[in-house]
C-alpha cells in the first residue's frame, strides 16, 4: 500500500484509465466494468466515437450491423445492413450512455510517467490523473502515413491524406491520382470518379474479394471458419470488399489503374522508365496510418520495425499497460469494431491478476 497511499493523500488513483473513447476504449470499458474496477475513460474530442466523426461522409462499415456489435449491446439494425459513419457514432455514444461509463472529454493525454507502480497522466490542459494501470485505445487515425516520394515537396497541386478527405464536392473536374489499393483508396476513387478524372497508383495488383459468397456476407464465413480472429491473416493486407461495382467500374476505364509513379514533379507525377509525365491537380494518399505514442516517449513501446511490443495486447516492456483496437495487433480483425469487441478477452484476466498482486 505504501506507494498507493502516498499518492492517495492528495489525488484519486483509478484502478484503470482508458485513453480513447472510440470502439476499442468502450469495449475495454465494458470488460473492466464487469470486474467491478474503478476506471475512467479519457477522450480528446468533444464527443465519444473516436475518429468516426472525422471520416469521409460516404463511409460505411465493411462489416454488416450483425457483426459490428460491442459486448452486451447489439448494433441496431440499419436500412442498408452496412452502418454509415453517423450511425456508428450514434451507436458508440449510446453504448457509453447505456452502461453509464465514467468519461471525461476534451482531455488529451500528452505525457505519461510512472513512479512506484503508479502511472501519472498529464493532459494538454494541465490536469493530472493517476492510475494503477492503463489501457491504450487511441487508434492510429491521428498519425497518417505518407510515403517518402521523391519531389513531393515540389508539387504545385493539392496533396492530402485520405484522413483529410470529406466529399467529392471540392474536386469537380479535377485530375486526381489516388495512391493506394486498399478499401478506402478504391472507395474514394470510385466516388471521385463521378465528378473528376481519376487514376489509382498502386505497387501491386488490387486484390478484390466478393462482399457476399453463396448469399452470405464474407464476415459470416470469416467467423464460421475462425479466420477472423486467427493469427493466420494477421499481417496480410486486407483485400477490397466488392459487391461488383468497384471491379466493374475499373474494368470500364472509369478509373484508370496505373503502376506506382517514381517521383512527383511540380505539374504532376512521372514514371522514370518511360519518362512519361502526367499532369495532376490533386494527389490523395490512401496509404494508411502509423503507430505512434508520443505521450509514452519515456517508455519502450515500439520495436525497430515500428510494431507494438506486446503479447496478446499486454505490453511486454511496461507492467500495467494494455492495448486494444490497433490494426493487426492480435489478428486480422484487431483494428475493426468486431476485433475491438473481443480484444480485451485476451488480457482482462491478466489485468485483474496484476491489480490483485501489486496493489
Amino acid at each position: 500500500c505504501a506507494s498507493v497511499c502516498t499518492y492517495a493523500n492528495y489525488m484519486k488513483i483509478y484502478d484503470v484509465i482508458i485513453i480513447g473513447g472510440g470502439q476499442a476504449g468502450l469495449s475495454s470499458a465494458r470488460y473492466i466494468q464487469k470486474l467491478g474496477l474503478d476506471f475512467l475513460i479519457l477522450e480528446k474530442e468533444k464527443q465519444l466515437g473516436g475518429s468516426w466523426a472525422k471520416h469521409y461522409e460516404s463511409l460505411k462499415l465493411f462489416s454488416p450491423d450483425v457483426y459490428s456489435s460491442l459486448p452486451d449491446l447489439e448494433f441496431p439494425k440499419v436500412i442498408s445492413s452496412y452502418p454509415t459513419k453517423n450511425e456508428t457514432v450514434t451507436y458508440l455514444k449510446d453504448y457509453a450512455s447505456y452502461f453509464k461509463f465514467p468519461v471525461e472529454t476534451e482531455i488529451q493525454v500528452v505525457g505519461i510517467s510512472k513512479v512506484n507502480q503508479i502511472f501519472e497522466l498529464k493532459s494538454d490542459n494541465n490536469q493530472n490523473f493517476f492510475a494503477k494501470s492503463i489501457v491504450l485505445a487511441t487508434g492510429t487515425f491521428g498519425f497518417p502515413y505518407l510515403p517518402n516520394i521523391k519531389g513531393l515537396e515540389t508539387f504545385n497541386g493539392q496533396g492530402l491524406h485520405s484522413s483529410e478527405y470529406q466529399s467529392p464536392t471540392a474536386f469537380k473536374n479535377q485530375k486526381i491520382t489516388v495512391v493506394g489499393g486498399g478499401n478506402s483508396a478504391v472507395q474514394i476513387a470510385y466516388e471521385l470518379s463521378k465528378v473528376a478524372k481519376v487514376s489509382i497508383a498502386i505497387k501491386s495488383k488490387i486484390s478484390f474479394v466478393p462482399q457476399k459468397i453463396f448469399g452470405k456476407d464474407i464476415h459470416f464465413w470469416l467467423k464460421w471458419s475462425g479466420l477472423d480472429h486467427s493469427k493466420f491473416l494477421k499481417d496480410k493486407s486486407p483485400p477490397v470488399l466488392d459487391t461488383g461495382i468497384y471491379r466493374k467500374h475499373i474494368k470500364s476505364k472509369a478509373i484508370d489503374v496505373k503502376p506506382m509513379f517514381d517521383e512527383v514533379v511540380p505539374e504532376g507525377v512521372r514514371w522514370n522508365k518511360t519518362n512519361i509525365v502526367e499532369e495532376v491537380d490533386t494527389l490523395l494518399f490512401a496509404t494508411g496510418f502509423s503507430f505512434q505514442f508520443p505521450m509514452l516517449s519515456n517508455f519502450e513501446i515500439l520495436n525497430k520495425q515500428g510494431k507494438i511490443l506486446h503479447k496478446q495486447g499486454i505490453a511486454t516492456e511496461v507492467a500495467g499497460l494494455y492495448f486494444n483496437g490497433y490494426p493487426n495487433l492480435n489478428n486480422f480483425s484487431s483494428g475493426t469494431i468486431r476485433g475491438a469487441a473481443v480484444g480485451p478477452s485476451l488480457w482482462i484476466s491478466h489485468l485483474s491478476n496484476y491489480l490483485k498482486t501489486n496493489f
